[in-house]
């Protein structure tokens, strides 16, 4: 992903967004190593699944997180 690309992204984010990811990064934080399924994570940091899902996506792209491909958890990454 190039810096233009990256921009993009931050764009839909906003500057409420910025926040909102650190919350999610917070909770992912406390959650097992298996790490969490988005519907239980939206519920812990008080927004909709599919802006969850959304900001899971971006923090995928910038590898902070990861999941699982079989059972769908997010976790934070280890990079």
């Amino acid at each position: 992903m190039d810096s233009t690309e990256r921009n993009e992204n931050l764009k839909e984010v906003g500057a409420g967004g910025v926040s909102r990811l650190f919350a999610l990064l917070r909770t992912l934080g406390e959650v097992s190593q298996d790490g969490e399924r988005v519907t239980q994570l939206a519920q812990q940091v008080g927004l909709s699944q599919p802006t969850t899902h959304r900001l899971l996506r971006s923090l995928m792209e910038e590898g902070m997180v990861e999941q699982d491909a079989r059972s769908k958890r997010y976790r934070l990454s280890l990079e």
